[in-house]
């Protein structure tokens, strides 16, 4: 099957293809080199390059309505303002001058985190939005996902028939499979959920008295939906005129490839990413784990931060344009700006460093065991020839040149050599000398690893159906305002009648009447 279909591709141009595709809808995306991306018609209808003088730069990961981006300035010669600098800050009695204090959302921030004191009202789906929505949860803020009674988030698993997962049949807490999916708890940590049919009148109005109590909404719907539902950017902020509202999509909603739709994994290729991956002797690869949702979801929440900043000094709102294809073009940014300068088509390393060697991954003792090893100066070069009891290798490849000229025959005795040592030991001990290393470790060994653990990064979550587990959790730390856990990922709807009771005022035979109504709930209708 995969050859036939790569013998009828081989008809198509990707362009006509990829529009071809685009129109049935299929979601696809074409593999972009970086000569190409400068070219793109979409990236240059939204603005993504910024020329300073005769370079052009990646510009903006994520568009501003209030508060664009701009590029001040090209990259500075070294050194080229360190007078400026030391006159401004240092002339007057070696003093710092006084920064200029934040605005009147400060006083928000309190030991459930930076956010905390602000809302969040959220449409999203998947990873991007979730992931997007997740991280003010964690950081305080409360965060209310909005979902369908009668349809399902697809990381919540699908539908009414779908079983459990395997290791949950025996688990007594465990009673729908759609409370149990991993994919969805990994990314709804410390958030509420309630359910809203927005096809209907009354789910919409009830929508919209929620977004007059929040502070900011998120959605990553194909651009069409909102405006569809009625409930777009224009008439939220009708609704409250101060709110943020945040949209993650393929490619934005300006553009002409704004319709049209699009997943982590064609936006890899149309990001010039997929081009990048792989080996210099083979085809493009993707990361394998959708990746630009992760990078999309990630912008989305600086995007929500710096809006907040910026409303609390202004009382402005504004809106959010991420565009899963610019903020991963951001990511391999100094790619194109390697062909930016020198007009040079870069192309994938495999584990390899433009400039530097040895840099891979190496076999280890033990089956599937592999060590990470980077050598960026000729010091690192000599602890690991040490280390490995190899004096001839300090000669044979003396400095980077030599290292870099001959890579294939060195990447050869060095596997051969780590090959037959224990991965964390020998990380260990180079790592003590000061060679930069690493074991490399599969999903469960991150789990159990000590490190992450103390610091917060994966905590054991206790969730009412799905039970104890280990999950990814704070991704930094604040020392005045730290980020934690409140909760576990929400049972779908857990949160409607307490929500709506609270910020709606809405009264037991009110929600008695809606949900018998099909239009909030707890569980989802049967039938």
């Amino acid at each position: 099957y995969v050859d036939r279909m790569a013998q009828a591709m081989t008809r198509w141009t990707k362009a006509d293809l990829f529009a071809r595709l685009s129109e049935i809808p299929v979601v696809a995306g074409p593999v972009f080199t970086m000569s190409e991306l400068s070219e793109n018609e979409h990236l240059a209808a939204r603005g993504t390059f910024a020329q300073v003088d005769s370079v052009k730069y990646v510009g903006a990961p994520f568009l501003m309505s209030k508060t664009p981006f701009k590029l001040m300035h090209a990259m500075p010669e070294t050194g080229a303002d360190t007078k400026a600098v030391v006159s401004d800050w240092l002339g007057a009695g070696e003093k710092s001058p006084a920064l200029p204090k934040s605005g009147g959302g400060s006083d928000r921030a309190g030991a459930d985190g930076p956010l905390s004191g602000y809302r969040g009202v959220g449409l999203t789906q998947a990873w991007s939005g979730t992931l997007c929505t997740q991280l003010p949860a964690l950081m305080g803020a409360e965060v209310i996902q909005v979902e369908a009674r009668s349809r399902f988030d697809s990381w919540r698993g699908g539908g009414f028939d779908v079983p459990l997962a395997p290791g949950f049949e025996d688990r007594p807490t465990a009673k729908n499979s759609w409370n149990c999916d991993c994919r969805f708890n990994s990314v709804n940590l410390a958030k509420k959920s309630v359910i809203l049919e927005l096809d209907t009148e009354e789910g919409r109005d009830l929508f919209k008295r929620l977004v007059a109590e929040a502070d900011f909404v998120a959605e990553n719907f194909l651009p069409r939906v909102m405006g569809k539902l009625g409930l777009d950017y224009e008439v939220l902020r009708e609704v409250k005129p101060d709110i943020i509202y945040c949209s993650i999509s393929g490619y934005g909603h300006s553009g002409p490839w704004s319709p049209l739709p699009a997943i982590g994994g064609t936006v890899e290729p149309t990001s010039g990413m997929s081009h990048l991956m792989g080996y210099s002797d083979g085809r493009p690869l993707n990361s394998g784990q959708m990746y630009p949702d992760a990078v999309a979801g990630l912008y989305g929440f600086v995007g929500i931060a710096l809006a907040l900043y910026h409303r609390d000094r202004t009382g402005e709102g504004q809106r959010v344009d991420v565009s899963m294809q610019e903020a991963n073009l951001s990511f391999v940014g100094e790619r194109w700006l390697e062909y930016a300068l020198t007009g040079s088509v870069p192309g994938p390393l495999g584990n390899r460093h433009a400039v530097f060697a040895p840099h891979g991954i190496y076999p280890a003792a033990g089956e599937d065991r592999w060590i990470a090893i980077a050598v960026e100066t000729d010091e690192q070069w000599q602890a690991l020839c040490q280390i490995a009891g190899r004096p001839d290798w300090e000669a044979r490849f003396c400095d980077t040149a030599s290292r870099k000229k001959d890579e294939e025959s060195l990447d050869s005795e060095i596997a051969s050599w780590t090959q037959g040592q224990d991965r964390g030991a020998l990380s260990h001990r180079l790592s003590e000398a000061g060679v930069i290393s690493a074991p490399v470790l599969d999903g469960f060994e991150v789990a159990a690893e000590a490190v992450f653990r103390a610091r917060g990064a994966v905590v054991e979550i206790n969730h009412p159906e799905a039970g104890r587990w280990p999950q990814s959790a704070i991704p930094c730390h604040l020392s005045e305002t730290p980020a934690r856990v409140r909760s576990a990922a929400p049972l779908k709807g857990e949160h409607s009648e307490a929500v709506f009771a609270e910020l709606l005022g809405m009264s037991s035979e009110e929600y008695a009447r809606l949900e018998a109504a099909g239009i909030t709930g707890v569980a989802p209708p049967r039938g």
